[in-house]
């Protein structure tokens, strides 16, 4: 007589069923893991395009900033340039002062 039922079978009797099982989890998995795999390069590529569009797009705020900033300096030199010559011929001005008062005193 052949048991169906698994407990009634005994120890020494392997359950098929089981087996098989675990085979076709074990190639789910093999699948899963490639699609992941896939899936995940894919993933990856797209956020390293990502990191790449906002660099370009730093450095060239960066330049933009760059050039301002230079303009500006350039524009702060010249405003300094000019205020060293009116205080040169001020200085001058009240040295010569200062001589025209000691000549009277």
């Amino acid at each position: 007589m052949i048991a169906t039922n698994p407990f009634t079978r005994g120890p020494n009797v392997p359950n098929k069923k089981k087996f098989t099982k675990k085979k076709a989890l074990q190639a789910t998995w093999n699948d899963s893991d490639e699609d992941d795999l896939e899936g995940y390069e894919v993933q990856e590529e797209i956020a390293n395009m990502c990191f790449m569009a906002i660099e370009d797009e730093v450095n060239t705020n960066n330049n933009d900033s760059y050039n301002d900033l230079s303009t500006s300096n350039d524009e702060i030199l010249e405003e300094f340039e000019k205020l060293v010559s009116k205080y040169s011929i001020l200085n001058n001005k009240h040295s010569l002062l200062k001589k025209v008062s000691r000549n009277f005193l």
